[in-house]
């Protein structure tokens, strides 16, 4: 319950934009991989925008600043899987294909990867017939809205499964797996998959069967994993504790 308190204090300390408390040090020491050189340090402005930085966020200039390095250095925010051969989906795909971790992340690969061809043609095209850059953007708004999604859902699922495959055989370990597996499930399961060709209608069916499936077996692990977050009965609704009497007539009626 500590831990919750803590947490919850740390929120609303940030969204009543609180002076942020003193630093703590830590056995972390800044290396080369997290170097960062804001812009401020190379562009001049007529105002000062580590001012103007504090006022929009309120957090320490140089933890955000390190955030930012880490961000240019990790596989997330740079994927590798562009410069490699572009992901197949099988024509024919089964319960265990679907649940795979690799067919997940080659299917999520596959539709950011072509996304962003897509985007890129789709600029150029309407460049070419003389439309600025931002209107041409403006015109591409569906394939930006989709492109955005891709690499959001592929980022999360990924790190996902870096964690997953850091467990050693455990009931957890097997509990994990199939959370992941419903999250790639339900990203598959987007229209995009449908709108840009990945998925044929069957596949696209079969996906659909799956989550159900899953989310059977999900089922008796459903409140361990809410009280996996740990969050403050203060902040749960009445029927997170006990449902028949949450919706009893009685209940209602108050």
């Amino acid at each position: 319950m500590d831990r919750a308190f803590e947490r919850t204090k740390i929120l609303t300390d940030h969204l009543l934009q609180s002076s942020p408390p003193s630093p703590v040090q830590t056995s972390l020491s800044s290396n080369a991989c997290f170097n960062y050189t804001p812009p401020e340090l190379s562009e001049k402005y007529a105002f000062d925008t580590k001012e103007m930085r504090r006022l929009i966020d309120g957090h320490h200039l140089e933890v955000r600043d390190r955030l930012f390095g880490m961000m240019s250095q990790s596989k997330l925010f740079n994927p590798r899987h562009m410069n490699k051969p572009c992901p197949v989906i099988p024509s024919q795909l089964t319960s265990t294909a679907l649940r795979s971790s690799q067919f997940q992340m080659k299917a999520l690969c596959l539709r950011e990867r072509d996304l962003l061809n897509r985007f890129a043609a789709e600029i150029s095209h309407y460049q070419a017939k003389g439309l600025s850059k931002e209107h041409a953007f403006n015109m591409s708004y569906q394939i930006a809205e989709d492109l955005g999604r891709a690499f959001t859902d592929r980022s999360i699922f990924q790190a996902f499964a870096e964690a997953e495959a850091t467990l050693a055989a455990s009931s957890l370990k097997d509990v994990l797996g199939m959370v992941r597996s419903l999250y790639g499930l339900i990203c598959v399961e987007d229209a995009s998959f449908l709108r840009y060709g990945y998925l044929s209608v069957e596949n696209a069916a079969a996906v659909r069967s799956e989550i159900t499936k899953v989310c059977g077996e999900l089922r008796p692990h459903a409140l361990a994993l809410v009280s996996s977050f740990g969050i403050p009965h203060a902040f749960l609704s009445p029927i997170a504790f006990n449902w028949i009497d949450a919706n009893s007539w009685s209940s209602i009626q108050q």
